[in-house]
Order: C-alpha cells, then structure tokens, then sequence
C-alpha cells in the first residue's frame, strides 16, 4: 500500500514540475530508450558475425577438389577420348560442374553418370561445353561419396591441343549450403 502511496505522490510532483524540467525528464527516457536499441544492434551484428565465421571456418575445412581424367593424352583425329570427372577430399550433396574445350579441336557426346551420385539431373553439351548438374537422392541424403561424378567422350575433329576446364562461374561442389571446391585440376589433351 506504501508504495502505490509513493507513486501517486511522484505522480503529482511530477505534474506540478516545472514544463522545462518535463522535457528534460522525456529527453532523458528517449535517450536512455534509444541507447538501448543501438546497444541491441550492436551486440546482435557482433552475433551474426560469429556466425558468418563459425560457417567460413566450417567451410574452409571442407575443401574438395575436382579433376579431369582422360582415357589417353592423345588422340589420332577422328577417334575419341573418353574424360572422366573425378572429386575428391570432402563427399558433397550436389554439384555443377561445367567443363570447357576447343570445339575447333573437339566434339563432345556421351555424357555418362559415375558412382558419385545416383543420376544425373541435368546435362548439356554445347559448342565447348560440357555441364552437369548432380544431387543426392532425397531418400538418402547422407550416403556421400567421392570419386567419378560423371564420364562424357570427346572426338578428335582436327589436329591441335586443347586445355580442358572447369569454368569457374559454373562450378561448384555443396554441401550443407556451402560451396566447398577449392581446387581444379586442368589437362591438355592433343589431337594429331
């Protein structure tokens, strides 16, 4: 009862307070409030840094790399070469994978699913590109597993070398939402 006493009276004092000594009092509360929401963000912005960070780190951590196999560094024209595309290091849940070439030296075919995942959800071949797209099955999302992603055969249509290459805009391996590829290997392949 004593308190609800106490508040009724600073109630009427501050009713009968000076207005400029009312102003100062809100511009104090303000203050105080707006303090309090900068405060709020600041801390919650050092929170999602962490964040950021805790899944840079995580991502660092699992690095896969992915390289190109051929069946033969050369190739008499008018035969073929079969290229296998190979991950190793961390297992993932999906990947696009497009690979360059000379189509002046080459014509790719035959795009063929490896072991990696269970098929192939998308695949192109355009005038010096080969792309893929590949992801686990959803019924078994945690059966990962390194090793041939998928095949495709080039034909020799006129002598000269051809780099292969992963196109860096176009590749990614992912898993948990990460992109984790840190390395490409590259070949040359010769038509004579």
């Amino acid at each position: 009862m004593k308190y609800m006493e106490n508040v009724q009276k600073d109630i009427k004092d501050f009713s009968n307070m000076h207005p400029n000594r009312k102003l100062a009092v809100f511009g104090i509360i303000l203050f105080v409030f707006i303090l309090s929401i900068l405060i709020g963000v600041y801390f919650s912005r050092n929170q999602s840094s962490t964040e950021s960070t805790d899944q840079v780190e995580r991502a660092v951590t699992e690095v896969t790399s992915l390289s190109l196999v051929p069946s033969s560094e050369t190739v008499a024209v008018g035969e073929t070469v079969t290229v296998s595309v190979m991950i190793d290091g961390e297992a993932v849940q999906a990947a696009d994978i497009a690979v360059d070439f000379d189509p002046a030296v080459f014509t790719a075919s035959a795009v063929t699913n490896g072991d990696v995942f269970d098929s192939i959800v998308r695949e192109e071949i355009t005038d010096g590109t080969v792309s893929i797209t590949s992801a686990v099955s959803p019924t078994a999302a945690s059966e990962l597993n390194t090793g041939e992603i998928f095949s495709f055969t080039l034909e020799a249509v006129a002598a000269g070398s051809s780099e292969l290459s992963f196109d860096p805009e176009l590749t990614i391996t992912a898993k948990n939402g990460l992109n984790t590829l840190q390395e490409t290997q590259n070949i040359v392949i010769t038509a004579q």
